[in-house]
């Protein structure tokens, strides 16, 4: 599974789009995506959803680190 941190501060730069345009995918992905969401207060987990899958290529995982930080993507095997 790949897991993928925001925090709140990350949702107000259009971040959700990019992530969207890597994740969602026609292709064969069964890597299942969460998303663990923080706040000051509080801090949730979800699931995304069938038509969200991790990506297996390199480069497509190295953009996600470059839109997070690499501290904020985790994949767990």
């Amino acid at each position: 599974r790949l897991l993928l941190r925001i925090n709140k501060n990350q949702t107000s730069n259009g971040i959700l789009n990019h992530l969207q345009d890597v994740l969602v995918s026609e292709d064969e992905r069964h890597c299942p995506v969460f998303v663990q969401y923080e706040t000051d207060e509080s801090v949730a987990q979800i699931r995304l959803g069938e038509r969200c899958a991790a990506p297996v290529a390199d480069d497509s995982l190295k953009q996600l680190q470059e839109l997070l930080g690499k501290e904020h993507v985790k994949m767990c095997y």
